[in-house]
């Protein structure tokens, strides 16, 4: 019976070792289950199941007022407000984030172009020119494996991000 060496068999136990490693970095998000007691959710009130259409939006709350200077006072107000304002570009620079985290999932193409034009001048006794021109396009490819689930964590941050953006524009807009 002979003995194999280090090597031989670290090298027959690489492609297990990389098949193992090809699942994603970190647990997936599940969001935690809340439990209350019986009596904070109801605490005596006999609560009425309402139909999520007949509740009035929580963006615009003001408008069961049916009041003209209300909703003008309120409408003027979201049009200047500058936390409004700098909220929406930060949401508008979070989806833009979230758009270039999600590119990466496909593969990169770059193109280029470039044109060369020569000419040249002969001298003696057959004397004359030649004219040369050179086109070329060049086109690169590359695509980055995800095999241990790096760009798609990246992805799911990103749009997590966004997510929070937005909500955090609402918020503002609804305070």
């Amino acid at each position: 019976m002979t003995s194999e060496s280090k090597p031989t068999r670290f090298l027959k136990l690489l492609p297990l070792a990389m098949l193992a490693a090809c699942a994603p970095v970190g647990p997936n998000h599940e969001t935690p289950a809340i439990e209350l007691p019986a009596s904070f959710s109801h605490g005596g009130v006999n609560w009425k199941r309402q139909s999520p259409d007949s509740l009035p939006k929580p963006r615009e709350w003001w408008k069961l007022y049916r009041d003209g200077t209300l909703n003008s006072l309120v409408g003027r107000s979201l049009a200047q407000n500058q936390n409004l304002a700098a909220s929406a570009a930060r949401l508008k620079q979070a989806r833009a984030l979230s758009a270039a985290a999600r590119s990466t999932l496909l593969p990169e193409v770059t193109l280029g172009a470039s044109a060369y034009r020569s000419k040249n001048l002969y001298q003696g006794p057959d004397s004359g020119s030649s004219l040369n021109n050179s086109f070329s396009v060049p086109a690169d490819m590359s695509y980055e494996l995800d095999v241990w689930g790096k760009v798609r964590r990246q992805v799911e941050s990103a749009t997590a991000s966004e997510d929070a953006a937005r909500e955090t524009l609402n918020a503002q807009r609804l305070s």
